[in-house]
């Protein structure tokens, strides 16, 4: 199973549970937001051919109309550029955020629980 997520430039974050569904995660600071589109921008991710999935794999994409582009990683070899992984890594700690407070909702509020299942 994989774990994907996806910030789009309005600042909102979803959660992709399957290839076509999506729920929504809540939306992350609209200055952050720009700064991520910013320093992606920047890397040229388009231009990088650099896809070695392992067993366990991590990946950054973007997409821009119909193109996309990403960058896989994970075998014992093959180490990303280093923006790519602290990209990955300022996302990850955004989606950690609203996972925790999902949490911390679902267990002071049991038919919160119950909502976010339908």
């Amino acid at each position: 199973m994989m774990n994907s997520y996806v910030l789009l430039d309005d600042a909102r974050l979803f959660q992709q549970v399957s290839d076509s569904t999506f729920h929504p995660m809540g939306k992350v600071d609209r200055s952050f937001c720009k700064q991520i589109f910013q320093q992606t921008d920047n890397l040229r991710i388009d231009t990088l051919d650099f896809d070695f999935p392992g067993n366990l794999y991590y990946f950054y994409g973007t997409r821009k109309d119909a193109e996309e582009s990403q960058v896989v990683w994970g075998g014992p070899s093959a180490t990303p550029p280093s923006e790519i992984v602290d990209l990955r890594v300022q996302l990850m700690e955004q989606v950690s955020l609203f996972l925790e407070e999902k949490a911390e909702k679902e267990n002071s509020d049991p038919e919160a629980k119950d909502e976010d299942k339908q």
